[in-house]
C-alpha cells in the first residue's frame, strides 16, 4: 500500500511539473507592436506571398526593424520568422515583453 502512494505521488508530481509553462527570460531583439485588426502573416515580404498565419492584436518585430517592400520582419511564438505589411502596425504596449517561455515559444510578459 505505501509503495503504492509514493508511486502515486511521484506520477502525479510528473505530471505536474510536465504541465508547468515558466518565463525563463526576455527575448532580446524583439519588441511588440500592435495590428489595428488581423493581418496576413506572409512568408516572404510580398502581397503575393503564401500567408502563414493571420497575426494576433501583437506580433513581435525584430529590431532593428528590416523593412522589406512594405514588409516588416517579425518572429512568430514559434520562432518562426514571417512578414506584415508596415502600414498595419503601430507601437506596442509599454509593458508588453516578448518573453522566452520554458517550451521554447515567446509568449508576452510584463515588465514587473
Amino acid at each position: 500500500m505505501r509503495v503504492s502512494l509514493i508511486a502515486l505521488f511521484l506520477l502525479a508530481a510528473r505530471l505536474a511539473y510536465a504541465d508547468s509553462l515558466w518565463a525563463v527570460r526576455p527575448e532580446p531583439g524583439l519588441v511588440c507592436m500592435t495590428t489595428s485588426q488581423p493581418a496576413p502573416i506572409k512568408e516572404q515580404p510580398r502581397a503575393d506571398a503564401q500567408a502563414l498565419a493571420m497575426s494576433g492584436p501583437i506580433v513581435f518585430v525584430i529590431t532593428p526593424q528590416h523593412v522589406d517592400g512594405g514588409y516588416v520582419e517579425i518572429e512568430r511564438p514559434t520562432r518562426q520568422a514571417g512578414w506584415v505589411q508596415q502600414g498595419a502596425l503601430s507601437a506596442g504596449p509599454a509593458k508588453c515583453v516578448p518573453t522566452l517561455m520554458s517550451n521554447g515559444m515567446i509568449l508576452i510578459g510584463g515588465a514587473p
